[in-house]
């Protein structure tokens, strides 16, 4: 299949914060005013289909809330979803749902996202029976498949999660999501809760899979070697926007932006010195209060007064690649009054 398989325009999300019934009373008279947690802000994005689009960042960037946008989980506050030509984020639930069927979240953590009262059978079976993909009597045939698909024995199908490793517990969160014979599989974090010793069979396996079924994946990580691993492009998130997208292998040979030249540094360094992974000094701003201007200015080490004054755009700058912020514009515009290209 051909064309996209998702466009996200300037989609943005916030949530309400729960006020305490003096707040409540207090915001009669003009106080306290209402308070939300911006977690994205006019996020655009396109995924062909058949590609791997990485999603890297620190935590709370936004990338979980992006992650279940595009799979229909949650709506935007504003902004369109688009998933295979089709706008999705004005349909009513059910709608919505079935539209987006085709696209399935594979969750971060496996010993939380899988019924622990359910045996693996049923876990694996249900929604394909529901959308009528399979029939009750050809469920056993059904998840063998699934297991073996995965490189589970079907001899597991009776047993309960409780009774699995982490990885293999994954491997069964795929097979669930294969089940209902996606298009695209959105991944949060597919590796994050499993050991170091486990991590590279899931990856080879998505790898395997994504080859065997043409399918089209998000990978979304905050390990960067995870993501270049896998990806085809990648975009860098920050305080719930998208600051740098481009093709993997250009991307990280010539990160651009001060946060994305941060987190390569750090994580070639991190993998060298085995030490934790630890991305730049100073904290992520509350997304209560965003800063003016470029979200990352009051840790970037080259900022200046404009960084602080105006927000940047995300703008293109050579093939496939996307930049936000002013002294890639201004080093760019240089270049062009130079006659440099």
């Amino acid at each position: 299949m051909t064309g996209l398989a998702f466009e996200l325009r300037n989609v943005s999300r916030r949530f309400a914060i729960r006020r305490q019934l003096s707040e409540h009373l207090s915001s009669w008279f003009g106080y306290n005013q209402p308070k939300a947690v911006h977690a994205l802000s006019d996020v655009s994005l396109k995924v062909s289909s058949g590609e791997v689009l990485g999603i890297v960042g620190e935590s709370g960037c936004g990338k979980s809330t992006l992650a279940r946008i595009m799979a229909g989980l949650v709506k935007p506050s504003e902004g369109e979803v688009y998933f295979e030509g089709q706008r999705v984020d004005e349909l009513g639930e059910r709608e919505r749902v079935n539209a987006m069927l085709p696209a399935q979240l594979v969750f971060q953590n496996p010993f939380s996202s899988l019924n622990p009262r359910h045996r693996i059978r049923t876990i694996l079976s249900q929604a394909a029976l529901l959308h009528d993909l399979t029939q009750r009597n050809h469920v056993d045939e059904f998840v063998s498949s699934l297991l073996q698909s995965v490189g589970l024995p079907p001899s597991v199908s009776t047993r309960f999660a409780h009774e699995f490793s982490g990885g293999q517990l994954q491997r069964i969160s795929l097979a669930r999501s294969l089940s209902v014979s996606p298009r695209v599989l959105i991944c949060d974090e597919p590796v994050s809760a499993l050991d170091v010793s486990v991590q590279a069979q899931i990856l080879n396996l998505l790898l395997e899979l994504q080859t065997r079924q043409n399918l089209t994946y998000i990978i979304i990580s905050h390990d960067l070697s995870v993501i270049r691993h896998l990806s085809d492009r990648v975009a860098v998130m920050y305080l719930g926007r998208v600051v740098e997208e481009g093709p993997a292998a250009a991307l990280f040979e010539n990160p651009q932006h001060p946060y994305t030249q941060a987190l390569v540094r750090e994580s070639l360094e991190s993998a060298a010195t085995r030490r934790l992974f630890k991305p730049i000094e100073g904290e992520i701003p509350s997304p209560i209060n965003l800063p003016s201007g470029c979200g990352f200015h009051p840790r970037c080490p080259v900022s200046i007064d404009r960084c602080r004054l105006e927000r940047p755009e995300l703008r293109s700058f050579g093939p496939g690649r996307k930049v936000a912020c002013h002294l890639v514009e201004a080093d760019h515009s240089q270049q062009v009054t130079n006659g440099v290209k």
